[in-house]
């Protein structure tokens, strides 16, 4: 658990701190702050003032009542404070949300993308902002972007495959030449996974979140902080080589994961099964026809294998399966987790989990907001 230090110069990350336990619910008063941070009484009391006094949060009405002394009050983010706009580029659309200061989401628009070309995408990237912050007026605190990669050192997307033949879009440019807000990019599988760390109340230290769709990723957490890289290409899961005589893959490998278990092989491995188009909505009516039940368990071991890979490297906590890997039914997601905790290499160590999104498929939409939340909680925005 982070712990919180007495001291003048580090005012800024003690209140990131004190706001990160009230928004995420792990305390509701100055007595537990102080018990949770290991600040002092006197300590809590003035960071906490100092929170009500810029507006971030409030007392909220009497913890309890009928004991001597005046009774604790509730700590709670104000409603006034400031919130933050997401946003979520994808192939298919870009997803502008509002959210508040404990994460939850209190607007969203979906803007489809159909034919695109970059100064298309950047149109309705600045009229979406624009439109978003309409809702809010000025108490605007920072933007954040959850996008597809690869993203350069500058914040711009760049030669994302199956993005309409875009080279280049240079997104934090963009933003930042339009709007005098701090902006925070991210790959969205990272993005998601900080989304998954936070909503889920921290629960887990150490784990991998796999975005499945129409390809693989991850986001990693370790020791509660999301594994980064200077290039953007962390956590390219879906091309682990399961079959060295296999398929060619468009990265130039063979037999890599996402050409036998990516969300889009399963519907078109299920429809070509029943002979007809499938979606999520269809898997639980699908699991009882035999060949379809072949499937999905196929699909469950391939993934079960680079989970197994990733295992032996990294040993984390739990695997969570997000974005359309969220609707695989239980029953397949119990057989991955059986398969990796049958045959990896340390048996002896705890069980590994594998469970579904906090967030279902929508992970990715909140970790457009919790990205900004984290430097917020660092004490990097807001206190800085």
């Amino acid at each position: 658990m982070k712990r919180g230090m007495n001291g003048g110069d580090i005012k800024r990350t003690n209140r990131g701190l004190f706001l990160k336990n009230i928004a995420l619910g792990k305390a509701n008063s100055r007595i537990e702050l102080a018990k949770l941070t290991g600040l002092t009484k006197m300590t809590a009391g003035n960071i906490t003032q100092e929170l009500i006094s810029m507006g971030i949060i409030k007392e909220c009405g009497q913890i309890y009542a009928g004991v001597t002394g005046p009774a604790p009050q509730k700590l709670c983010i104000d409603e006034n404070a400031p919130k933050i706009i997401g946003v979520y580029i994808s192939r298919d659309e870009i997803v502008f949300s509002l959210g508040n200061l404990s994460g939850d989401i209190i607007h969203k628009n979906i803007v489809p993308l159909s034919n695109e070309t970059s100064e298309s995408i950047t149109e309705k990237l600045v009229s979406g902002i624009k439109k978003a912050i309409t809702t809010q007026t000025d108490n605007i605190l920072a933007i954040g972007v959850a996008m597809i990669g690869p993203i350069d050192s500058d914040g711009a997307i760049v030669d994302s495959p199956n993005f309409f033949g875009i080279k280049k879009l240079a997104v934090k440019e963009i933003i930042e030449s339009n709007f005098p807000y701090p902006t925070v990019i991210c790959n969205d599988i990272s993005a998601a996974a900080v989304a998954e760390h936070l909503k889920g109340g921290e629960r887990l230290s150490n784990f991998i979140f796999v975005g499945n769709s129409n390809g693989l990723g991850a986001g990693i957490i370790q020791n509660g902080e999301l594994m980064t890289s200077n290039d953007s290409f962390l956590g390219e899961f879906g091309h682990i080589t399961i079959n060295i005589n296999g398929e060619k893959c468009p990265c130039g490998n063979t037999g890599c994961l996402e050409l036998y278990a990516s969300h889009t092989v399963l519907l078109k491995r299920l429809g070509d099964a029943v002979n007809q188009n499938i979606s999520a909505k269809d898997f639980d009516t699908l699991t009882e026809n035999p060949e379809c039940d072949k499937i999905f368990t196929d699909i469950a071991e391939k993934l079960a294998a680079g989970m197994i890979t990733v295992t032996n490297l990294l040993r984390p906590e739990a695997f969570i399966l997000g974005y359309d890997g969220y609707f695989l039914p239980d029953k397949y997601v119990n057989i991955i987790e059986e398969k990796i905790n049958s045959l990896r290499f340390l048996k002896q160590d705890k069980r590994i989990k594998v469970c579904k999104a906090v967030l279902k498929s929508n992970s990715a939409i909140f970790g457009s907001i919790a990205i900004v939340l984290r430097e917020v909680f660092k004490g990097e925005i807001l206190f800085n």
